[in-house]
């Protein structure tokens, strides 16, 4: 089995020789056992690299697995490919793959990568902080019941009480929020220069690039205001997304579909004649890799695409067959070439 699991590693990290790639599929043919061992082999893969959601309460879950697996289950190797060698049959009868991922990360003492909950005084007001780094997302539900989703490399600042009546949070990088509808006690979303105010709605805020602000209402409404105007707000509808330009001010709005905006809560990646230039930046923040790109003419491609549970070394992949593109895969860098240059 150790040489099924290298074939394996080698393929989900591109480095797999065509020989290799032919007795590993035809493996996985035999039978359902093997093709079953390879889909857990891959979804253990895909959330070692980040690419799973984590959720806050991640900790009580690692006490189960904890309480049902010793440690000689596990025989992990970390390199220059993280691997993981596992056989699932062991624990399949007392867990379920996402509780043994969960518990696996915390095994593997991420720590420094996983999301982690502080808490900071400001103001005799306790607050609490939530940052997840590239290649991670989080779930959280908020005191009153709003319920969030943070996309990674961002940071969410809030408190579970009232702040002079407000529920205020802040926001840098990403988020989805549901918000819980209380009409004497609006929520109110700061981001940099913009306040988002709600009672009850669902959208999706982008502060990513340093010049805009990207406000996506799903359900319900919000109002927009830059903090030096407060009385010139901008009422969004359903299916409508608001800009906000740091420089000016200025706030215009235009209707777009949701579903691509906000796909990526959903584990999703969904691309609509979407430039190479923004699809690096995406992979570069969906899995927490730093991608260089050896030949200018390679931005002159755009994609249309669902990644939705694909690792990386699969979406390169398609990218390469829709383009005329190489691609290396050495840990966290990956270059991406022109093919017909190398």
């Amino acid at each position: 089995m150790d040489d099924i699991d290298k074939k394996i590693g080698k393929y989900l990290s591109g480095n797999i020789s065509e020989e290799e790639l032919e007795a590993l599929f035809a493996w996985v043919k035999l039978n359902s056992d093997n093709e079953s061992y390879f889909s857990d082999y891959k979804n253990v893969w895909v959330a070692l690299n980040m690419n799973e959601e984590i959720d806050v309460d991640i900790e009580e879950e690692y006490l189960f697995l904890q309480s049902k697996i010793k440690p000689q289950d596990l025989s992990i190797k970390m390199g220059g490919v993280k691997k993981v060698i596992l056989i699932w049959q062991r624990i399949a009868a007392v867990l379920i793959l996402p509780i043994f991922i969960a518990g696996l990360l915390i095994f593997l003492k991420h720590e420094e990568a996983l999301p982690k909950i502080a808490q900071v005084e400001k103001a005799n007001v306790v607050r609490k902080v939530l940052f997840t780094p590239k290649g991670v997302r989080a779930r959280l539900k908020l005191g009153d019941g709003t319920e969030v989703c943070l996309n990674s490399n961002s940071t969410i600042k809030y408190s579970d009480g009232l702040e002079d009546g407000f529920r205020n949070v802040e926001l840098e990088g990403e988020a989805y929020f549901d918000v819980a509808h209380d009409k004497d006690h609006p929520f109110i979303l700061s981001v940099r220069g913009l306040k988002v105010k709600v009672l009850g709605t669902v959208f999706n805020v982008n502060t990513y690039d340093p010049n805009k602000i990207e406000t996506t209402l799903v359900k319900g409404s919000v109002q927009l205001a830059s903090v030096d105007d407060m009385n010139d707000a901008v009422l969004l509808k359903p299916g409508y997304r608001a800009v906000y330009n740091d420089k000016t001010g200025a706030i215009p709005v235009g209707k777009v579909n949701a579903k691509y905006i906000t796909a990526w809560k959903d584990g999703n990646i969904l691309l609509c004649d979407t430039p190479m230039a923004d699809v690096i930046v995406s992979l570069e923040r969906w899995y927490g890799v730093e991608i260089t790109v050896r030949d200018k003419a390679i931005y002159q491609y755009s994609f249309t695409a669902s990644l939705k549970d694909k690792s990386l070394s699969e979406v390169l992949n398609l990218l390469r067959i829709s383009s005329p593109i190489g691609y290396q895969i050495n840990g966290k860098k990956v270059v991406i070439y022109n093919k017909k240059k190398k």
